[in-house]
């Protein structure tokens, strides 16, 4: 009888364990990202959202919300001054933080960076000219996108064959950014500034109309 009861029990912890669902843990995404002394950019994957925040010490000194790329930019830091970087609950930089003033390819590129995969050129003619950059540090075109076809559309893409797809857009701060992907050279991104073409486009923006309050003369 004992026996018996053994055997029962054995065969039932033996079923419990096949009826528990195991838990499969979900592929962790490689999150890159670029820390200088006074900004920070999350650059991949493109597309996820999230928030970005910035810590020095125990005080956060930015954070901002949205689809990657993201760009956090804050009062320049002291060079060496240890800066933590969050995208959500993942850590993506601890460390001591370096100028990139000294950082200057001679070429006039928009925000140049060590370790960019994308050049960007802000053109006296109202242009985007965005070029890749292979494992050699070698430019090549991809594509030139006009302010017209950004204020137009809010975003352009373009496919370029064997070299993916360039996706250049404003959001609605006046944040300009590039995503180039589907490449033989992975996924990139890079958000910039550049006042030349920011400006073209918030003139050439339709202004909304006015809505009259009841009772008021219109001006």
């Amino acid at each position: 009888m004992l026996k018996r009861i053994s055997s029962l029990l054995v065969l039932s912890i033996v079923l419990l364990v096949f009826s528990i669902p195991s838990a499969q843990p979900t592929a962790a995404q490689s999150i890159a990202a670029s820390v200088d002394c006074s900004s920070a950019t999350v650059s991949e994957p493109v597309g996820i959202r999230g928030t970005l925040t910035v810590i020095v010490g125990q005080f956060i000194i930015a954070q901002v919300d949205g689809p990657i790329p993201l760009t956090a930019t804050y009062a320049a830091q002291d060079p060496g001054t240890i800066i933590t970087v969050f995208f959500d609950q993942t850590l993506v930089f601890q460390g001591p933080c370096s100028p990139t003033t000294g950082f200057n390819p001679g070429d006039d590129r928009v925000e140049p960076k060590p370790g960019d995969r994308i050049a960007v050129y802000c053109r006296g003619d109202h242009s985007i000219e965005v070029w890749g950059i292979d494992q050699n540090s070698q430019g090549f075109p991809l594509t030139t996108v006009t302010v017209d076809q950004i204020v137009q559309q809010g975003k352009v893409g373009v496919r370029l064959g064997s070299n993916g797809t360039v996706v250049v857009k404003v959001d609605d701060n006046g944040q300009l950014s590039v995503e180039w992907y589907g490449s033989r050279y992975g996924n990139h991104a890079k958000c910039f500034d550049c006042e030349l073409i920011q400006r073209a486009i918030a003139l050439r923006q339709p202004t909304k109309p006015t809505t009259n309050v009841p009772g008021t003369v219109p001006h």
